[in-house]
């Protein structure tokens, strides 16, 4: 997220961003997560994640990339069920992209 912030251009920071996704593959040390020193650790790199999905989001959705703006709501959920912001943004998406029965299902399922 650091990088992206000081990147000159949209399009860097979206490269940036995919990127750093590219990277997420879920909790830290899953099998550990009830150690107390994984715990914050593996906290701060889910919420990074997160924060970098939204923001990547909001610039995929200015450049009208609707397509790839709800496959990664659809990962993003998978990894983090249970955000408002995602479904708003897949909701958002699936209108965008003429899928109203798809936008439903991702209400009904939020």
């Amino acid at each position: 997220m650091a990088m992206a912030a000081s990147a000159a251009s949209d399009g860097e920071k979206l490269s940036l961003y995919r990127q750093a996704l590219s990277l997420y593959r879920g909790d830290f040390l899953p099998k550990l997560s009830m150690e107390p020193w994984v715990m914050p650790v593996s906290a701060y790199y889910h919420q990074a994640f997160l924060d970098t999905a939204v923001s990547a989001l909001a610039l995929l959705e200015q450049e009208g990339a609707w397509e790839e703006s709800a496959s990664l709501c659809a990962n993003a959920l998978r990894i983090e069920p249970y955000s408002e912001s995602l479904y708003q943004h897949l909701m958002r998406c699936r209108i965008a992209l003429g899928d109203r029965d798809g936008a439903v299902r991702a209400y009904e399922e939020m």
